[in-house]
C-alpha cells in the first residue's frame, strides 16, 4: 500500500499520538484502549518474525517459535527485502540502546509466562492491566472476558454462537 493513501484516514494524528508516549506502561494502556489483544498481538508477531528472518531463522522454525503462518512469514520477508526499511530502522535504533536481542534469543525474558496470564500485563508490572481490572470491576470472570474479546474480533460470529447455544446471553 502506498503511503500517501493512508494520509485522509488520519494516521499522521495517530503517529503524533504514538510519539507522545514515553514508557511501555504508557503503551500499553494506549494500545489496550486503540486496539484489540489481536491485533496488537499480531503487530509483536509480526516484528518477532522479521528479527528472526533477519538473524537467518528458517520458516519451520519461525512458525514454530511464534504460531506465525507461512503466508504471514512471506509478508514480512518481502517488507524486509522491497519495503521502506522501516524494521532496519528499528532494529538498528533498539540495538544502539541495547534492547534488540541477540540471534537465537528466545523473546520475552519470562514474558511468556506473564502474557499467558494476562496479555495485557505490562512486564515487571505490579498493577493490573487496565481491561483485567475493569472485567474484576464488573464482577466478570474469565469466561466473560473471553467472550467479550472473541465479540470485538468477530461480532456477527459471536451473534450466531450465542443464538445456537442455549444459557449465553443474547445481544437485546
Amino acid at each position: 500500500m502506498r503511503l500517501e493513501k493512508l494520509k485522509p484516514y488520519g494516521i499522521d494524528f495517530l503517529f503524533d499520538a504514538i510519539l507522545t508516549l514515553r514508557t511501555p506502561e504508557e503503551c500499553y494502556a494506549f494500545f489496550d484502549d486503540l486496539c484489540t489483544i489481536n491485533e496488537l498481538k499480531a503487530f509483536g508477531q509480526r516484528l518477532m518474525v522479521a528479527k528472526m528472518l533477519r538473524d537467518g531463522e528458517t520458516y519451520a522454525a519461525i512458525e514454530a517459535k511464534t504460531g506465525a503462518s507461512t503466508a504471514t512469514i512471506s509478508r514480512v520477508k518481502r517488507s524486509l527485502h522491497f519495503g521502506n526499511d522501516g524494521y532496519a530502522l528499528v532494529f538498528e535504533r533498539l540495538e544502539q540502546a541495547g534492547k534488540l536481542p541477540p540471534a537465537g534469543a528466545a523473546f520475552g525474558d519470562g514474558r511468556e509466562e506473564a502474557a499467558a496470564a494476562d496479555p495485557l500485563q505490562p512486564p515487571g508490572s505490579k498493577a493490573p492491566a487496565a481491561r483485567a481490572g475493569k472485567a474484576a470491576g464488573r464482577g466478570a470472570d474469565a469466561a466473560a472476558l473471553a467472550a467479550e474479546v472473541r465479540d470485538e474480533e468477530a461480532p456477527d460470529e459471536a451473534r450466531v454462537r450465542r443464538a445456537a447455544a442455549p444459557g449465553l446471553p443474547s445481544e437485546a
